[in-house]
C-alpha cells in the first residue's frame, strides 16, 4: 500500500503548471511594466518636444496668446496631460536668443522635467530627465 501511494505522489503533475507560471510569470510582468514605463516616456518626450515647438513659435511671433509664454506652454503640457504626470515641469522661454550660430530674433524654449511620474512601475527607468527645446 505505501508503495503504490508513494508511487501516485511522483507521478502527480497538477501542481507543475502553477510554479512554472509562478517562475516565468514574474519575468514577464516585470517586462511588460518596462515597456509601458518606457512607452510613456517616449510619450511625454514627444509631447514636450511639441509644447516647445508650439511655445517658441509663438513667442517669436509674438502672438497675443502667449503674452506669458511660461503660463501658454504649462497650459499646453497639461492639455497633454504632463503636468499631472511629471512634477515638476520647468519651463525657460529666452526671447531674442541666437540659434545655431544665427542672429536674428529668434525665441528658444526649453522644458525640462523628471520622470518620476511612473517611477511606481519599473525603478531602472524613474528619475529619467527629460528635456525638449525648440528655436524659432
Amino acid at each position: 500500500m505505501r508503495v503504490l501511494r508513494r508511487h501516485l505522489l511522483s507521478t502527480d503533475r497538477r501542481g507543475s503548471v502553477s510554479l512554472e507560471f509562478a517562475i516565468v510569470g514574474v519575468v514577464f510582468m516585470v517586462l511588460f511594466l518596462f515597456v509601458v514605463q518606457a512607452s510613456l516616456l517616449l510619450w511625454a518626450k514627444a509631447a514636450m518636444q511639441e509644447t516647445a515647438s508650439r511655445t517658441a513659435r509663438c513667442t517669436a511671433i509674438a502672438s497675443s496668446y502667449c503674452s506669458d509664454p511660461t503660463a501658454y506652454a504649462t497650459s499646453l503640457l497639461s492639455d497633454w496631460g504632463i503636468s499631472s504626470s511629471f512634477v515638476p515641469v520647468s519651463v525657460s522661454v529666452t526671447p531674442g536668443a541666437t540659434c545655431n550660430n544665427s542672429a536674428g530674433h529668434f525665441s528658444l524654449v526649453k522644458i525640462d522635467s523628471t520622470g518620476s511620474g511612473f517611477s511606481g512601475f519599473v525603478s531602472l527607468l524613474s528619475g529619467i530627465v527629460l528635456s525638449s527645446s525648440a528655436c524659432y
